[in-house]
């Protein structure tokens, strides 16, 4: 299967790789949007005011948070902007004290704004999403996906199968196998696409579950194409698309996503089934006490399950004609190879497209310094693992 075209965008030690099956009008006058580059586009703010993004500067102290290495980070070139708030750039020079409150000062923006907007989505305001910015809408997609499915465990979620005898010794692939038989019923999910012989037989509690965390992805997608397709009258009737990412944890698949859907490259994004592993994963009522068992390795404990609902929402959102963004590293390449030309041969109407956004992994190495490379030293010794491994694995732990 041969891309109509393919599109290298090079950056300095980064190149963004896209291959579009008719899909992306990609021409070679759009920088690449990667933010090792220091010449990273600009991001826009709510009022229209165009900023240039700087790194900030560096603080030492213990081991940050995710929000605090992306503000010490000379990798992380941008800002999130989200509606109603306000772009802080840190100053680049001056005494360690004024490094320090400019970073708390930006860190406090960063905290109000993801109160108002949270604010906005309870009061229904979902137009936010899809007019926001780039960064600002991917940042919303994902978290309107996170919601949604906290709410499908919520609702359907057995919480005491696992807080009296769940042996946290083994993934939740393991604890929940049953001898259920999933047997087709009026809904939107299907299952006749799975491999049973890898993902195993789930118990019908655990299966209801699934389904309802589906069905939640599936209505959100579609409200929010509503909405989309009523305010762009130019996409009131697009072919439908699936977009996949590929590239390592940190190389700024989600950041180029957006930028791409900020230049009006994307913008299916906003009326998309955004699937994501990790989103899922982390959803699942098990997840944080896996993570307080496991240091390491607890996120492993729910990626098997969160697969299967991922490829579960995958056939659901293509058999509804949705279009998608499944957004992942793409590991194992002959799985994937084989699933795109399953979805070209029973959906041709789909645009296929493959974005792939790769970094030389001794630019990452130079990024990470202190505690964070003493943690990655210890991830390669416990697991035996590369370097960029390590720090998939550590963005995962630490989110």
């Amino acid at each position: 299967m041969v891309p109509e075209h393919s599109t290298i965008l090079n950056a300095n030690d980064s190149c963004l790789m896209i291959y579009s099956f008719g899909f992306l009008p990609l021409t070679s006058r759009y920088p690449a949007p990667h933010r090792h580059s220091p010449k990273a586009p600009p991001m826009a703010c709510s009022t229209g005011q165009w900023l240039e993004a700087k790194p900030l500067p560096h603080f030492g102290g213990s081991l940050p948070s995710r929000a605090a290495r992306q503000a010490r980070s000379p990798r992380f070139w941008h800002s999130a902007v989200l509606p109603g708030s306000a772009v802080l750039l840190a100053q680049q020079s001056g005494p360690q004290v004024r490094r320090r409150c400019a970073v708390e000062q930006r860190m406090r923006s960063l905290t109000q704004a993801k109160v108002t907007h949270a604010q906005h989505l309870a009061e229904g305001e979902r137009q936010d999403d899809v007019q926001s910015t780039g960064l600002g809408k991917i940042w919303a997609v994902r978290h309107r996906t996170l919601s949604v499915l906290q709410d499908a465990v919520e609702t359907h979620g057995d919480h005491q199968d696992w807080l009296n005898d769940f042996d946290w010794t083994r993934p939740t692939w393991e604890n929940y196998t049953g001898s259920y038989t999933y047997h087709p019923r009026p809904s939107d999910v299907d299952r006749s696409h799975l491999d049973l012989d890898y993902h195993g037989i789930y118990t019908e509690s655990r299966c209801d579950m699934q389904d309802a965390m589906v069905s939640n992805m599936l209505k959100e997608a579609m409200a929010r194409r509503e909405i989309f397709t009523s305010t762009h009258e130019e996409f009131q009737h697009p072919l439908p698309c699936a977009v996949f990412t590929a590239g390592a944890l940190g190389s700024g698949k989600s950041f180029t996503v957006g930028w791409l859907a900020d230049q009006g490259l994307m913008p299916a994004l906003a009326s998309s089934v955004y699937i994501n592993p990790d989103t899922i994963a982390r959803a699942l009522p098990e997840w944080h006490e896996y993570l307080r068992h496991h240091k390491i390795n607890g996120h492993e404990m729910c990626l098997k399950e969160a697969g299967l609902i991922a490829e579960v929402a995958l056939w659901a959102a293509l058999r509804h004609g949705l279009s998608v963004c499944f957004d992942s590293s793409l590991r194992d390449g002959e799985w994937h190879r084989q699933l795109f030309q399953r979805i070209c041969r029973e959906h041709p109407q789909y645009r296929l497209t493959l974005l792939h956004v790769d970094v030389d992994s001794e630019a990452l190495n130079m990024t990470w310094r202190g505690n964070q490379r003493a943690s990655l030293r210890c991830l390669m010794v416990t697991d035996g693992c590369s370097m960029l491994h390590a720090l998939e694995l550590y963005d995962f732990c630490h989110a």
